[in-house]
């Protein structure tokens, strides 16, 4: 997602101290309880939430990408952003068309992106998400 200041230290210590459990909770975060974590100060915490908040209006690759979907990696999340205009579009894309967009040698991609979407954990997580505000639209 490109958030500055969310590097795997302060990711975990955020987790460490039951702040966060999933990505959509970084969105609910203030700078208070950025602050009780100790070791930032209300300017680093306030260029954090300031990241968190341009964050969500990122072109879909980033979020794609970002939500570590098993097999996605850069190139796949950029493919299918060029390919559908939405994320919507992306969870429930048909596998031939899926397959398609990913190119020669995708099938086991194809099958985790698939199985990714029909989670309902992970439905319930894109649902929090587009409540926090983030757009799921592609600009490429």
């Amino acid at each position: 997602m490109d958030i500055e200041g969310a590097d795997a230290t302060l990711i975990a210590r955020l987790v460490q101290r039951g702040l966060v459990r999933d990505v959509a909770e970084l969105y609910q975060l203030t700078e208070s309880d950025l602050l009780q974590l100790g070791g930032l100060d209300s300017n680093a915490a306030q260029t954090f939430l300031a990241s968190l908040d341009s964050s969500k209006s990122r072109d879909l690759w980033r979020l794609l990408f970002g939500l570590d979907i098993p097999r996605v990696a850069l190139a796949e999340a950029q493919a299918l952003a060029r390919r559908f205009k939405d994320l919507e579009e992306v969870m429930g894309a048909p596998l031939d068309l899926l397959q398609g967009t990913l190119g020669h040698g995708s099938e086991e991609t194809t099958r985790s992106l698939v199985q990714w979407s029909k989670s309902s954990y992970n439905r319930k997580l894109i649902k929090r998400l587009r409540e926090a505000g983030l757009s799921f639209r592609s600009l490429l």
